[in-house]
């Protein structure tokens, strides 16, 4: 190798090397920070840990009291909603029973109607001959008179 080649060697491998060695110490940097964040995650990591179980404990505990809350008010609801459908019950009993006797008072107007219906035509065949005798007393009358 002549001078100039190992030269141009030397000056290659000394920027190489001059290269390596900031990736290298970039790299270094970079698995130092990666461990340093490790290193934080694994002391926080049973905290969270701790917390997430907690959390999970909440849960079950909210959801078994709401199941609970749910049940009473579906009770209170289901008896709510049994005295609705008596009450209606007993309205619809009643209303029955008022239509029964709207009916049959419906059936006796309709018999008092007819009574007075003969009744007064009794009564109207009455004054009909009453007044033909009023007009033959005035025209007697009349007559005395004259």
């Amino acid at each position: 190798m002549d001078a100039a080649s190992t030269e141009l060697f030397e000056r290659f491998s000394a920027e190489t090397r001059r290269h390596v060695d900031e990736v290298g110490a970039q790299t270094r940097s970079y698995f130092d920070e990666v461990k340093r964040a490790l290193d934080i995650l694994g002391r926080e990591l049973p905290g969270l840990r701790g917390e997430l179980e907690q959390l999970r404990s909440d849960m079950q505990e909210s959801a078994v009291e709401t199941r609970r809350h749910f049940d009473v008010s579906t009770e209170e609801l289901r008896g709510h909603i049994q005295l609705v459908a008596e009450g209606h019950m007993g309205l619809d009993n009643r209303l029955s029973t008022v239509e029964e006797r709207l009916s049959t008072l419906d059936a006796k107007v309709t018999s008092l109607e007819m009574r007075m219906e003969r009744g007064f035509g009794g009564v109207r065949a009455e004054l009909v001959h009453l007044r033909a005798d009023l007009a033959d007393l005035r025209h007697d009358l009349t007559q005395l008179r004259h």
